[in-house]
């Protein structure tokens, strides 16, 4: 009876797919659209001025590079640093970018430079607000938490 097997195999399947736990290592469901992430990357452009400087992680880069150069191809971009860490999981490696996205476009501590995050996990916030509760992040935008965007808090 192959007919009796493959509906086994069929609702096995079926019932898998309801009770199984996510992969943690997935973008979560309700991020993972590419309709959502166009719609951040043009709201990014109306809310920040062209050739401002972003600082990213080398994950919002990747992300960054792909739906950019697919919607500014005939524009000037924005400058972009980019970390060494995939992610931000220190502070200190943080600030540490911070200074170095300032020293290499030559920008005074009172310029804005644009905070980018996006991808898998959305993590500076957090570390920002862990140590500094209430912290204000001026020019905060979340974007369907696809891309949050903020310009350098004081004293950062």
């Amino acid at each position: 009876r192959p007919w009796l097997a493959s509906f086994a195999a069929l609702a096995l399947i079926s019932a898998w797919l309801t009770i199984a736990e996510p992969d943690r290592n997935n973008i979560p469901t309700a991020r993972h659209s590419r309709h959502s992430m166009e719609t951040g990357i043009a709201k990014l452009r109306a809310v920040i001025p062209p050739a401002s400087v972003f600082l990213v992680e080398r994950e919002t880069a990747q992300v960054l590079q792909y739906y950019l150069d697919r919607q500014l191809s005939s524009s000037a971009p924005f400058r972009i640093a980019t970390s060494k860490p995939y992610q931000w999981r220190d502070l200190e490696q943080f600030k540490g970018d911070v200074a170095g996205a300032r020293r290499k476009f030559a920008l005074r501590a009172e310029e804005p430079l644009w905070i980018v995050d996006g991808g898998w996990e959305l993590t500076i916030v957090s570390l920002l607000r862990n140590q500094t509760p209430g912290l204000f992040l001026p020019a905060f935008h979340n974007f369907d938490d696809t891309l949050i965007v903020f310009q350098t808090p004081p004293g950062v």
